[in-house]
């Protein structure tokens, strides 16, 4: 059964409202920050840093224990670093050069990913993109997932630039010049796992013999295959 068993009294003629839980989202943000500076002699100086994320992303709370919730688990890992060289000839100029990169992926996984798919509700796997219970709503009870977000989604951007600079100092004045390149990569991937919504009930009794209320709208579920 997808639906969670009832834990409560609901209404007396319909149950609605006989499932209630409450919890708690996490934001887990896993990072490393290293930097080196290194002055070579008095006209030469050297820094880098490195920045690494892994995990960095929102865990919504996992409240009818079956991972059928619609809101999905982002993880947005994250890497970047830099390397600067600073030259100082003379008392007159100063040139920087400075190489950088930076890699992050924005992505979104429904929870339902790894435990349940097509095949939970009798449907073909093969149909689908993503590996996940396809979100669906019948009119009236709760939804399963979420069917206006219900995709695997990977966002991967990559930022690279280059930098070099140079100051010329000419008595009180000082004239500075430079030149920068930059190059943006981005490739958006969708994979998703379908949805649809069912009209009526799935029932032969007016009165709902099971049934589980599992939505922020009080809706009443009664979807005894599920």
């Amino acid at each position: 059964a997808l639906y969670p068993s009832p834990n409560r009294a609901g209404d007396p003629i319909t149950s609605e409202g006989n499932f209630f839980a409450s919890g708690t989202s996490t934001n887990v943000r896993d990072e490393v920050d290293t930097r080196v500076d290194w002055a070579r002699n008095d006209t030469h100086t050297i820094a880098g840093r490195v920045s690494f994320a892994p995990r960095s992303g929102t865990e919504p709370a996992a409240l009818l224990g079956n991972n059928i919730e619609g809101a999905a688990i982002a993880r947005n890992p994250r890497l970047h670093g830099t390397f600067s060289n600073t030259f100082v000839p003379n008392d007159k100029w100063v040139i920087n050069v400075l190489v950088g990169s930076g890699y992050w992926r924005e992505e979104t996984i429904p929870r339902s990913f790894g435990v349940h798919d097509a095949s939970s509700i009798g449907l073909d796997p093969q149909l689908f993109q993503a590996s996940v219970l396809p979100a669906f709503g019948v009119f009236g009870y709760s939804d399963i997932g979420n069917p206006g977000n219900n995709q695997i989604r990977s966002f991967p951007r990559t930022t690279s630039s280059f930098q070099a600079n140079a100051t010329r100092q000419m008595g009180e004045h000082s004239l500075r010049f430079g030149f920068w390149w930059e190059s943006n990569l981005v490739n958006n991937v969708d994979r998703h796992g379908g949805g649809g919504a069912a009209r009526g009930t799935v029932s032969d009794s007016p009165i709902p013999r099971r049934s589980t209320m599992i939505s922020r709208e009080n809706e009443v579920s009664d979807l005894r295959n599920l």
